[in-house]
């Protein structure tokens, strides 16, 4: 996985520290959750290839724990 901040990591990897950093606030996104609104991981996928990943069940545990969400785009390569 490449990063705006250019550091190659694995998806899960990350998934998992950014829940460690979210989980200081997870009231607040309780409330924005419990108020209506939305948050979520957005996973946006560029691929020359076929391929994929993986969430294991005790991630998947601590997103929604948080009150999060996951989006996942897939961009397949331009053909022609």
């Amino acid at each position: 996985m490449q990063l705006v901040r250019k550091a190659s990591v694995e998806l899960d990897e990350e998934l998992r520290r950014w829940c460690d950093v979210l989980s200081a606030k997870a009231r607040f996104l309780d409330e924005i959750v419990g108020g209506g609104g939305k948050v979520e991981f957005y996973v946006s996928l560029f691929t020359e290839e076929l391929g994929g990943f993986e969430l294991d069940h005790s991630l998947l545990k601590r997103i929604v724990e948080l009150s999060l969400g996951v989006s996942v785009e897939i961009y397949p390569p331009v053909v022609g």
